[in-house]
């Protein structure tokens, strides 16, 4: 009897993790930020300290939208696009 029983909990327990990782949803950065960044969101999405992303929003072509006034904002996709072209250029 506990030999049918722990076949069915095998059983059952090898279908509900086949279903759950089927249908979960990996952790994807891009979920949790915002679609406009800010230059702490910025730092978090590109995994650099404040001085290291300071010199990566001067370098040409970074997206950066600035408007007098008000706090530099940085275009999530736009941001990703870039880094995936400029990525050697932050390199150490």
């Amino acid at each position: 009897m506990d030999k049918l029983a722990d076949e069915w909990i095998k059983k059952v327990t090898e279908r509900l993790f086949k279903n759950l990782f089927k249908n979960l949803k990996v952790f994807d950065i891009e979920n949790v930020m915002p679609l406009m960044l800010n230059k702490t969101q910025l730092e978090k999405y590109l995994g650099v300290n404040h001085e290291r992303m300071s010199k990566i929003i001067k370098m040409k072509d970074f997206p950066i939208i600035r408007e007098r006034g008000k706090d530099d904002r940085f275009p999530r996709d736009a941001v990703k696009r870039w880094l995936d072209e400029n990525w050697e250029k932050i390199g150490a």
